[in-house]
């Protein structure tokens, strides 16, 4: 497991920002980060994006991005 890093984060989030077309605080992008850092990996943070875009109506909150996560737990694993 690689450690989800800042590189990664503002990655997604960036393309999050444009899907929504709405920018995020850079207080609050670090409190995003902080927050998930510890609770998930580079390939969920990538992995979830797909799944907040179809299911998220505004701009995921973290807990929405934790429960993309745990969603790709129960998730079939493709070959």
């Amino acid at each position: 497991m690689i450690k989800l890093t800042p590189e990664v984060f503002s990655e997604v989030m960036n393309k999050l920002s444009e899907a929504y077309e709405k920018e995020i605080s850079k207080e609050r992008a670090k409190i995003y980060y902080e927050v998930l850092k510890d609770e998930i990996d580079n390939q969920d943070m990538q992995r979830m994006l797909p799944i907040l875009l179809r299911e998220c109506k505004h701009y995921p909150t973290v807990a929405d991005i934790m429960s993309a996560v745990r969603d790709i737990d129960y998730m079939p694993k493709l070959k």
